[in-house]
């Protein structure tokens, strides 16, 4: 049996799933979903997500916050229009985006850079 060690951001969840705090929300493995959670509340499920089968946890973290973190930037520079690329409607989640950019590429780097998530 192997033991999952996380270090800060990442957390265990009220559902006892692996998640990840952000700046005024968190990230959230929940029944295999991953889900945005607003500090308001509100969730948003990520949809079409396919993982590599050689990724692990931490990646498929970082996966989804590259994602987020260059839909905000290209809406925080006014690119409204690469809606195809970035087909996300949930206007909660573009206003917490817009607002939370710079912290969305600071988690970006951590999860690239640190071990946070290991199996022993």
């Amino acid at each position: 049996m192997s033991t999952l060690i996380m270090k800060d951001p990442f957390f265990i969840t009220s559902y006892l799933e692996v998640g990840l705090k952000l700046e005024k929300a968190h990230l959230e493995l929940r029944g295999g979903d991953f889900i945005i959670v607003l500090e308001c509340g509100h969730e948003h499920i990520i949809e079409g997500y396919n993982p590599s089968p050689y990724h692990n946890l931490q990646q498929c973290f970082a996966d989804i916050v590259n994602f987020i973190s260059a839909w905000a930037e290209s809406l925080t520079n006014g690119n409204e229009d690469l809606s195809e690329l970035f087909p996300i409607e949930d206007e909660k989640l573009k206003e917490w985006a817009m607002l939370h950019h710079h912290e969305l590429e600071y988690v970006e780097y951590e999860l690239e850079t640190e071990g946070l998530l290991s199996n022993e």
